[in-house]
């Protein structure tokens, strides 16, 4: 006979948890969506390094809508093209 384990968390590591779940759901998804057009994403990290700037720089401008990003902040090679080429 088998045994369950339960484990008490407050709350808060509980909410995080989902939190997460969703958030790699929503990677997923963004991936997946971005696979049937055959567009490279990129994290904010890559997109600093490969610009030479910082990872907060970018995240500034795609705020100011000078860096286009899907929903869940990864950003296209198109909008990276788009940028470079000044459009």
């Amino acid at each position: 006979m088998e045994t369950e384990t339960f484990v008490l968390m407050p709350k808060r590591v509980l909410d995080d948890i989902n939190q997460i779940k969703i958030n790699v759901e929503q990677i997923k998804h963004a991936v997946e969506s971005t696979k049937k057009v055959g567009e490279t994403l990129y994290y904010t990290s890559q997109v600093a390094r490969l610009l030479r700037k910082a990872p907060k720089t970018i995240k500034k401008m795609i705020e100011a809508g000078v860096l286009r990003s899907t929903a869940n902040g990864l950003i296209p090679e198109s909008a990276i093209e788009s940028y470079l080429k000044g459009d």
